[in-house]
């Protein structure tokens, strides 16, 4: 197996296997150190068994460097070469520049690859600023409402109500007034009345200094997801978004301090079919004369526990489209759930009886005629 990093901002330790190519471990770091090479190894020995050999570049961790402290702990080699030896791993180092080159054609590879496979989406996402830990991350086509939606999710279900959301003046949060009177494409009117509902207060500011967190977990997560990702070989939004699941808590365990819920600020979070509500679409309409409502190009009624509600004609109600794509009914200050209303259509064609065969009579001069004819050819 041939062992390296490679460093453009975050190192990437990995191992490929010299007679197949195959990549056989790969695992991200702030430097190059002993727990990245030993994740390495770690997915080696899960994945595949013990190798017989490591191939690796004498100015790399693996080259022995006698440090003035006493501390056995910090002589690197020591540590390494330990485990390799109860193993029965013989390690090879060279100063023939082979393990670098094959660490650098990966790299570029990966980032060729997900050039075509990701050309553009957008990651939505949230840190707390005490302890750094990511509390929220969804992945969409475009910076959209239903991305921060995902994300405020992801915090109330897993963290409680924040108190103060901190964004840029640039982003989806600042308002912008739509030239549409559709009230749905008013953005900043459906998320401020979520986080008003909620109690939270939300910040907006261009100073560059209030940003510095969120800026810096960008800079990691570019290029440390793009790699996870293709590792974990994601070709689609959906199994991103499923993969981002995964990934949050181990990138919180190794970069976020745990939060003391003893001091924190969250507030426990309503329960989910609050929520389901909470992070929703909504849009003013008026009913009919039959009680019914018209949205995106469908008829809708209105029902309480299974029984048709009647409404006046021209009757101004809310039209709710909740978290989880269902539509419910706001009328003074009561849900109500909408169903699809298909018109019965009744055939109208009325059904004519069928003519009879009309019979002259024997006296008719049609028949009298024929019955002349008849006797001259006899």
């Amino acid at each position: 197996l041939w062992l390296g990093i490679n460093h453009p901002k975050i190192f990437l330790h990995g191992a490929i296997d010299d007679a197949t190519n195959t990549v056989v471990g790969l695992y991200f770091d702030y430097q190059e150190t002993l727990n990245g090479y030993y994740n390495v190894l770690y997915q080696i020995l899960k994945n595949y068994g013990i190798p017989m050999t490591f191939y690796t570049d004498k100015r790399t961790i693996f080259t022995y460097q006698k440090n003035n402290s006493k501390n056995e702990e910090k002589d690197t080699f020591t540590q390494f070469s330990r485990c390799c030896n109860e193993l029965g791993v013989e390690i090879i180092t060279t100063s023939i520049p082979q393990t670098k080159g094959r660490i650098e054609r990966l790299w570029g590879t990966l980032q060729d690859r997900l050039k075509n496979e990701y050309p553009k989406i957008f990651l939505h996402g949230a840190i707390d600023d005490a302890t750094n830990t990511v509390v929220g991350l969804y992945f969409d086509y475009q910076e959209t409402l239903n991305g921060y939606y995902n994300v405020l999710y992801q915090i109330l279900k897993n963290y409680g109500i924040p108190m103060t959301f901190y964004t840029d003046k640039r982003t989806i949060f600042t308002y912008q007034k739509n030239n549409s009177k559709n009230e749905e494409k008013d953005t900043f009117t459906q998320f401020s009345r979520c986080c008003n509902e909620l109690g939270v207060e939300i910040i907006t500011t261009s100073i560059p200094q209030t940003k510095g967190r969120i800026e810096r977990l960008w800079g990691t997560l570019q290029d440390r997801l793009k790699n996870e990702l293709s590792f974990a070989k994601v070709t689609t939004l959906e199994e991103a978004n499923k993969f981002l699941k995964e990934f949050l808590p181990k990138f919180n365990k190794h970069f976020a301090l745990p939060i003391d819920y003893n001091n924190s600020a969250f507030v426990d979070a309503p329960e989910s079919e609050k929520i389901n509500l909470l992070l929703s679409i909504t849009s003013t309409t008026r009913t009919d004369n039959g009680s019914s409502i018209s949205y995106a190009n469908k008829k809708y009624l209105a029902y309480d526990n299974k029984k048709l509600k009647v409404f006046n004609s021209k009757t101004n109600v809310t039209i709710i489209n909740a978290f989880h794509k269902t539509l419910y009914l706001k009328y003074e200050n009561k849900i109500y759930n909408l169903l699809e209303y298909i018109p019965t259509v009744k055939n109208t064609e009325k059904t004519l009886p069928k003519s009879k065969a009309h019979k002259p009579k024997s006296n008719h001069r049609w028949t009298e005629r024929y019955t002349m004819k008849q006797l001259s050819i006899k």
